[in-house]
């Protein structure tokens, strides 16, 4: 029996089915590749510049630290090594990938021999010394030493201490870099003398100048050199610190490569593998079709003076992993094509209803698409509302604040000009009325002795609620007076040491009352704080001045608040102190560590105001 073959009709509309269906197949697919190449690409940079940026910060980090080391040498250039332990111990431990911190101390060739019998005095045998091909030998005649003096931790790197860094030549432009400029400054690379395989490291270095020596110009900062604080870094480490708290991903997907240098000289590539280009990757389709890979990013990291190189570019993956929904969008396409031919076979209406279902399908995706639009601005235009929200709230907190003041001083006039001088008057009536006993022979009343002390004790009581509330010292006499009799009065009240120091440098400036008046209360808030809750038996009160900022620096022995505290939404003083700070373009650091004690930093530019 002969096959019936089909209409000539059907069997042309279902070719032209097929090759509609094909091409439609493959177009969506191209447009699909292309979207997921381009989200790829987003992604890819968004990873990117999101590494840049923790590379940066951690960089920052590192050179704060130096900073911080150095501020210590500021305040008192003759610190002990014990002092000097325990002020970097807990850096150490903040900052794991520093290998050490220390101090290069300058020493002139007549200061030798006493350099040398003082540090003898604490470790027989000891000479500064060359460090030659990795060998300590006696360093020879030189005009001047830079002796490594501190050096911590010590263990494991006793072979450095008292060496003339002057003998490690790589430290030299970095040296001269510092103390022209007074700002930190790094090294190049160097091989730790103590490390294995291929871990290399730097310094960040900063001059330390001698107290009260001029250091406003090159020459004068070159003459006032007294040392260096010094960061050893490893350099593998530093970086992978950095990417494991990143976005708990790590680096995959990504080749990220940093180079100790402002180009990407592989002999100084510090951290991630060799770049190499994989040809056989990505050839299966044409660019056209697919869109073109993602291209590597190059970022210029600044590291205390020196410029590195940073460049971050894709892993390639499978075609199938990268283009899983193109692939599935083919394979539906080619179903769809087939299925449809098939039926056309028995049914030419079937085309109508394929054509419907993709034109459906294609008004959804656009209908998704500008819902997503929607949805991206309005999430804007909430954020662009909270900052709004949240620069009016400050506004208000520091107007509140301003309120605050005026009405402390208002009450505290009005309690002294009304009850102060009723207080008086009625001290004056009751001592005229005992003298008047007391002159006619007369034993003066009981009643009047008591009234008389217990009068003396309203007028004391007046006189400290007006010091609380507006102290007199401080609109009179100003801001570095009333902190130093501020001081006074916690160590009367409480028996607690208040050692108040205040440099020269500063001690000249003359505030503005609003600066005066945040700076006085920011402290007292410090002092408060210190005493209800610290249990301390000494707190160091520390005014500098420093490139037009003022440094106040408040430190207790006592038993350190934790990181628990300073998170705590409920911690209004630390939060009154911040919005005060803020308000003068400021910072304000609160630390502490148990058993240590508690430390507050203030930083308050003389002339910058609060940025919105």
């Amino acid at each position: 029996m002969r096959r019936r073959r089909l209409p000539i009709p059907l069997k042309l509309s279902a070719i032209c089915i097929l090759l509609l269906g094909l091409l439609m197949s493959i177009g969506l697919f191209c447009w699909v590749c292309h979207q997921e190449q381009s989200a790829e690409r987003t992604n890819f940079e968004r990873r990117a510049q999101f590494r840049a940026a923790l590379v940066r910060q951690g960089m920052l980090d590192a050179v704060e630290a130096v900073r911080v080391v150095n501020q210590l040498f500021v305040t008192d250039a003759n610190i002990s090594r014990e002092q000097f332990h325990s002020f970097t111990q807990p850096l150490q431990e903040r900052y794991p990938y520093i290998e050490a911190f220390g101090f290069h101390r300058l020493v002139s060739e007549s200061e030798r021999p006493g350099y040398e019998a003082r540090i003898n005095r604490l470790t027989q045998g000891i000479t500064i010394d060359d460090l030659i091909d990795g060998k300590r030998v006696i360093a020879g005649v030189k005009k001047v030493y830079r002796v490594v003096e501190y050096v911590e931790p010590m263990k494991g790197n006793e072979e450095v201490f008292n060496v003339d860094a002057s003998s490690l030549p790589y430290q030299n432009e970095a040296i001269q870099r510092a103390e022209d400029t007074g700002l930190p400054s790094a090294t190049g690379l160097f091989r730790f003398f103590k490390a294995t395989g291929e871990q290399r490291g730097f310094h960040i270095m900063m001059a330390v100048y001698r107290d009260g020596a001029a250091h406003d110009n090159v020459a004068a900062r070159r003459l006032a050199v007294l040392g260096y604080t010094v960061a050893m870094l490893r350099a593998g480490d530093l970086f992978q610190k950095i990417f494991s708290s990143s976005d708990g991903f790590a680096n995959v997907g990504l080749n990220v490569r940093v180079y100790a240098a402002a180009t990407a000289d592989e002999s100084k590539r510090v951290y991630g593998a060799p770049y190499v280009v994989d040809t056989n990757q990505r050839s299966l389709l044409p660019v056209w079709m697919i869109g073109a890979p993602s291209k590597p990013l190059a970022y210029s990291i600044e590291v205390a003076g020196t410029t590195w190189r940073m460049i971050i570019s894709s892993v390639p993956d499978a075609f199938i992993a990268t283009h899983s929904s193109a692939m599935y969008v083919l394979l539906l396409g080619l179903i769809a094509t087939i299925a449809a031919t098939a039926y056309l076979q028995t049914n030419a209406l079937r085309t109508l209803g394929v054509q419907k279902l993709v034109t459906q399908r294609t008004a959804e995706l656009k209908q998704v698409n500008h819902l997503l639009i929607a949805d991206i601005k309005a999430r804007k235009r909430v954020e662009e509302a909270l900052h709004i929200s949240r620069a009016k709230l400050r506004k208000m907190v520091d107007h509140q604040e301003s309120i605050k003041e005026e009405e402390r001083k208002r009450i505290a006039r009005e309690i002294h000009d009304d009850l102060g001088g009723v207080l008086t008057g009625i001290k004056a009536n009751v001592s005229v009325s005992i003298d008047r006993a007391v002159r006619a022979g007369h034993t003066a009343d009981p009643l009047l002795l008591e009234a008389a002390n217990q009068t003396d004790m309203a007028i004391e009581t007046v006189r400290r609620v007006i010091s609380d509330l507006r102290p007199s010292v401080l609109d009179q006499l100003g801001v570095w007076a009333a902190l130093e009799w501020h001081a006074e009065q916690i160590q009367e009240r409480t028996g607690l040491q208040c050692i108040c120091s205040i440099s020269e440098s500063a001690g000249r400036i003359d505030l503005d009352p609003e600066r005066s008046t945040m700076l006085f209360r920011v402290v007292q808030e410090a002092l408060t704080n210190v005493v209800r809750h610290a249990g301390a038996t000494q707190v160091k009160i520390g005014i500098l001045h420093h490139k037009n900022v003022i440094i106040a620096d408040i430190r207790d022995n006592g038993k350190g608040i934790d990181a628990q505290q300073l998170l705590n939404g409920e911690a209004w003083g630390i939060l009154g102190m911040h919005e005060r700070t803020r308000h003068f373009g400021g910072e304000l650091k609160v630390s502490g560590t148990a058993g240590v004690g508690t430390a507050v930093l203030l930083r308050l530019p003389m002339e910058q105001e609060y940025a919105e």
